[in-house]
């Protein structure tokens, strides 16, 4: 018996029947799909697409995860890469291709992908302990100091597990050759003066932040820091601007 929280997941090859409490399950191109019935929403199974997770797109603020996933259908190999590196968020995607499967995450590896693929099925899950207890493959690697063991530290790709790897950010693992792959970036980088990475990085900041509020109510956590300083000087001259422009249309 295996508890799942939300926005953890687990999906395997193996159809044979195992327990996980609190999931919703549901069943793509010959994989099985296990995640917390919270989480209904962030997963989108299109054709030959998995996502799971959340993403904005900076350039299209408008589009949800399903219709981001969609526009993804649509592309090429190399220009679904492009597309990913300009979504933000946390997310895993699985691409089904027609000679090879790819499994790949968001660029700072904030959604945990870990995978164990021996010789008949594959196992990806948001928790090693997850994929140890269901597939069995639970053995330590060999000389293991107890705390690493006890902690479940893992250090670059490798788990305290030996059957058991994770996903590190930029890369990809290539089910077929079943090895990690580093993805070179498709974008190409220019030599730009400073007012010109802060236009582009604000551009940025400020159409992911859009993206956001089109699907949820936002907050902002307040402290005693220069950066809430600046946020509450900034509200405090927006509604004082607003005051004046009331008085105005009050004396007109």
């Amino acid at each position: 018996m295996t508890q799942i929280s939300p926005f953890h997941y687990f999906i395997s090859t193996n159809k044979k029947d195992f327990s996980i409490t609190g999931t919703s399950n549901f069943d793509h191109s010959d994989l099985k799909i296990c995640i917390h019935p919270s989480n209904n929403e962030n997963l989108v199974c299109f054709k030959n697409i998995i996502f799971f997770g959340e993403c904005f797109d900076y350039v299209n603020t408008s589009q949800c995860n399903q219709e981001i996933v969609e526009s993804l259908q649509k592309l090429q190999s190399i220009d679904k890469l492009k597309k990913i590196e300009k979504l933000s968020g946390f997310f895993i995607i699985i691409l089904l291709e027609i000679d090879n499967t790819y499994i790949l995450n968001d660029a700072t590896g904030q959604l945990e992908v870990f995978i164990c693929h021996d010789e008949t099925d594959l196992y990806i899950s948001s928790q090693p302990n997850i994929i140890a207890k269901i597939s069995g493959n639970n053995d330590f690697h060999d000389n293991l100091p107890p705390y690493i063991a006890d902690k479940k530290i893992n250090i670059f790709s490798r788990t305290p597990y030996r059957s058991i790897t994770k996903l590190i950010s930029n890369f990809y693992y290539n089910v077929i050759v079943r090895k990690y792959n580093r993805y070179s970036r498709t974008m190409i980088t220019q030599k730009l003066d400073n007012r010109q990475v802060a236009y582009l990085v604000l551009r940025i900041l400020k159409n992911t932040v859009s993206s956001m509020v089109e699907r949820k109510n936002l907050g902002i956590a307040i402290t005693a820091g220069w950066d809430s300083r600046v946020l509450l000087h900034h509200h405090y001259l927006f509604k004082k601007y607003q005051l004046l422009c009331i008085k105005s249309s009050i004396r007109k």
